[in-house]
């Protein structure tokens, strides 16, 4: 028998069972057992059974669980006269957290029958216990998977009391577009459909948030929310919102970042390096750079050996792979890029479609217009018609292929147009090679400058204009005055590229021809001003992405910045990889969630003790 004095004692400290009779307190002492734990030891284990319930008469126990994302979150830390474990003997559902012992730890254990026992002929025991498992379970769900899972605990624990559970039928409208905003709702069960303008644009689940924009704005409703299937949501009222953003700005600037989002979705870096490389290529890090320089010498070693086994062995077949090789060292390149920095695995479809259909539609544009007009390519007249549709035509491809919503970065418009321009000039490079047949020393000058400078200026220049027309500045206008500034620029740049004022022609077998290596210093001098002009609008558009992310995932700022170079979970929404740490996607503002846990649906389950 355990001496009664320390134990009744306990129970009069405890804020739960300080409400029962002393009659009751005097019972149930005795059936009380006392267990010890060393410090780190494991309680009680997440999703087990539990017939135990523990009160706590020395040190502390530390309440842990894994958030949508598989990270370990600390969701309380209980000390003398807190109860933990209770949830599963109210409910009979597995435990829903793990507890260790976070010091050296005494305890007093409460078996399932004498807990229910209380609860059966005390209503005010029961009531309080019901509600401590309500707040709890909303507690525990805040911290694993909504915005206010970064703010202050003490903050997390009025919010939770003041959160409104509205259950929710299959078939009806949470809010309304147009209608006046009141309050600010958190997901807890269910899928909802969100809709602008009778299109449905999203879906949402467990974890997710809506009604924060008219709240933010003082406006109106931007969307409905529909319910998909029975489930339960979250209300805050405006007055209480209000005074969490009051308290902490980051919760503000996170809410703000979906909103963005949610009105028009890559982990981006900073880039002070002072080569094309690393422009053309703004994911690429320093070990990778090395390499891909390697790799560049490599090819240019490749092109000159089948140079040299097509002109001076007279290989006949070499002549073949000495225009292929050079028409697509830059273009290979750029693809492996892609592949290895993940752009090529979260969106392959789409990249190889926009290099592709540019690649592809590049000899119909450019010879058409020559036969057609019977155009001279190095003169001006000539290469600023070529450039006038060629350029809007590599742009209008890449914005095709960004017009889902999850393209939104600067950055985007920057990576895929720079593979539109990439297709334009690997295809006219072999265009021009083939021209150049009957010239083989030409030709092999022609190559050695074009494989090189040519797919890395003309992709530069539709990744300059697409950048801008994905700036915040502009957002998606094609006819603001930045994008047609942007746009004159490249064209121009085109034309002066195809001009090559300073080649000297010569004639072989009655065609002319122009010798490029006159021209290097000319191309050089435009190829040098356009990296210039990438480097900085890729500077500008890493510094945008890396503040979206770390608005809308606060725990990244640690992470350098926000710039991480590990990949975190695919958005199962946009099917996007979203950087390392991070609990929302950055492109459609979606919860993650890791593979291996699936999206809580149960309402009302769930306490933060166990």
């Amino acid at each position: 028998m355990i001496d009664q004095n320390p134990v009744l004692e306990l129970l009069h400290s405890s804020k739960l069972f300080s409400v029962l009779p002393e009659e009751e307190l005097q019972r149930i002492a005795p059936n009380l057992r006392s267990e010890t734990y060393e410090r780190g030891e494991l309680i009680i284990r997440e999703n087990e059974r539990g017939d135990t319930a523990y009160l706590i008469s020395k040190g502390e126990a530390a309440v842990v669980t894994e958030d949508f994302i598989g990270e370990v979150v600390t969701l309380r830390v209980f000390d003398r006269g807190e109860i933990f474990g209770e949830v599963a003997l109210v409910e009979d559902t597995p435990r829903t957290a793990t507890v260790r012992a976070a010091s050296d730890l005494e305890v007093y254990v409460i078996d399932r029958f004498t807990f229910g026992q209380l609860q059966a002929n005390n209503p005010r025991f029961a009531q309080a216990v019901r509600e401590r498992v309500d707040f709890l379970g909303v507690h525990r769900f805040l911290k694993k998977a909504s915005p206010f899972a970064r703010v202050p605990d003490n903050v997390i624990r009025r919010v939770a009391t003041q959160l409104v559970p509205v259950p929710v039928k299959a078939g009806q409208a949470v809010v309304t577009e147009g209608e006046e905003g009141d309050k600010f709702y958190v997901i807890r069960a269910g899928n909802y459909a969100v809709a602008e303008k009778g299109r449905q644009v999203a879906t949402l689940g467990a974890g997710d948030v809506f009604g924060e924009i008219a709240l933010l704005t003082g406006g109106p409703r931007i969307a409905t929310v529909t319910a998909l299937v029975d489930g339960e949501v979250l209300s805050l009222s405006k007055a209480d919102f209000d005074a969490v953003l009051k308290e902490n700005t980051g919760f503000g600037r996170q809410l703000a970042e979906l909103g963005r989002i949610r009105f028009r979705a890559t982990t981006g870096q900073n880039l002070y390096l002072p080569d094309p490389l690393t422009t053309m290529m703004p994911y690429l890090q320093p070990k990778g750079r090395n390499r891909y320089w390697l790799a560049l010498g490599a090819s240019i070693a490749a092109f000159a050996a089948s140079a040299y086994g097509a002109f001076v062995l007279q290989i006949d077949w070499a002549m073949l792979t000495t225009l292929v090789a050079g028409s697509f060292i830059a273009p290979i390149m750029y693809a492996i890029y892609m592949k290895q920095s993940d752009i090529l695995e979260t969106r392959p479809g789409a990249l190889v479609l926009v290099f592709a259909l540019a690649a592809v539609a590049s000899i119909p544009i450019s010879a058409g217009l020559q036969l057609l007009f019977r155009l001279d390519w190095y003169s001006l007249q000539g290469a600023f018609l070529i450039a006038l549709v060629e350029v809007p035509v590599a742009v209008l491809l890449v914005l095709w292929f960004l017009r889902r919503s999850t393209n939104r970065f600067r950055m985007d418009g920057l990576v895929f147009g720079a593979a539109a321009g990439m297709g334009f000039a690997a295809f006219e490079t072999l265009l021009f090679g083939i021209g150049y047949f009957r010239a083989p020393t030409v030709l092999v000058e022609a190559l050695a400058v074009r494989s090189v400078l040519a797919p890395l200026a003309q992709g530069a220049w539709v990744a300059i204009v697409c950048g801008v027309i994905f700036s915040d500045e502009v957002r998606g206008s094609l006819f603001h005055k930045r994008v047609l500034g942007a746009l004159a620029a490249a064209i121009g740049l085109r034309t002066l590229w195809d001009w090559q004022p300073l080649a000297a022609p010569i004639v072989k077998d009655g065609f002319e021809y122009y010798t490029w290596y006159g021209n290097l210093p000319w191309f050089l001098l435009i190829g040098a001003g356009t990296i210039l002009a990438l480097r900085l609008l890729v500077n500008r558009a890493a510094q945008e992405e890396v503040s979206s992310i770390v608005a809308l995932n606060p725990e990244l700022a640690a992470q350098q910045g926000g710039r991480t170079t590990s990949r975190g979970i695919r958005c199962h929404r946009c099917e996007q990889m979203a950087p390392a740490g991070a609990h929302y996607c950055v492109r459609c503002g979606a919860v993650l969630r890791s593979d291996r846990r699936p999206a809580p649906v149960v309402v009302g389950s769930g306490a933060a003790a166990d």
